[in-house]
């Protein structure tokens, strides 16, 4: 037999000698940072799913604050290790759980987890200091002050260059 699916479809064919009746087990691994800064860091999370029967379908991570509750797809990353990103969220909490579910339809949900924010630094209103004048010493008030401009530098960059080549000319037909 034949199948051809139609664009942008897809056929999941499962084979199987044997039921698969068990959930995934599912754990929320780690994430990073460990103590994000409230609407400023995105979190990484890990998932570790397993399932010892047909194997995982799909693993998704749900999360929800006091305003809101999202569910984010968990990618593959590992033999059994999925990461999905929170964004960057304004709030002091979010709690976590991981969902996954197998070929056969299972599924397996972790423990919940609470994820703290810190609170942004407040930043501070920089004061500004009124800069002293500097007075020059005795011998720098005498001294003649010379200002380089990029063209005579340059100028005078090329003239040492040409120098030192000449010289090193010189030497070299002495010592034949």
């Amino acid at each position: 037999m034949l199948l051809t699916p139609a664009q942008g479809r897809a056929i999941k064919l499962t084979v199987a000698c044997y039921e698969d009746l068990e959930p995934p087990h599912v754990k929320v691994a780690l994430y990073s940072p460990r103590r994000p800064v409230a609407g400023k860091d995105r979190v990484l999370v890990y998932v570790k799913a397993s399932d010892r029967g047909w194997g995982i379908d799909k693993v998704e991570l749900m999360y929800s604050t006091k305003n809101i509750e999202k569910s984010i797809e968990a990618f593959r990353v590992g033999a059994d290790t999925y990461q999905a990103v929170i964004p960057s969220l304004n709030v002091s909490e979010v709690r976590v759980i991981a969902k996954a579910t197998d070929l056969a339809g299972n599924v397996g949900e972790s423990d919940e987890v609470t994820i703290e924010y810190a609170r942004p630094a407040k930043k501070k209103p920089v004061e500004e200091k009124p800069e002293e004048e500097e007075k020059p010493s005795e011998e720098e008030a005498e001294a003649p002050q010379v200002t380089l401009t990029p063209l005579p530098l340059l100028v005078a960059s090329a003239v040492v260059a040409v120098a030192l080549v000449i010289f090193v000319i010189v030497i070299i037909r002495q010592r034949r």
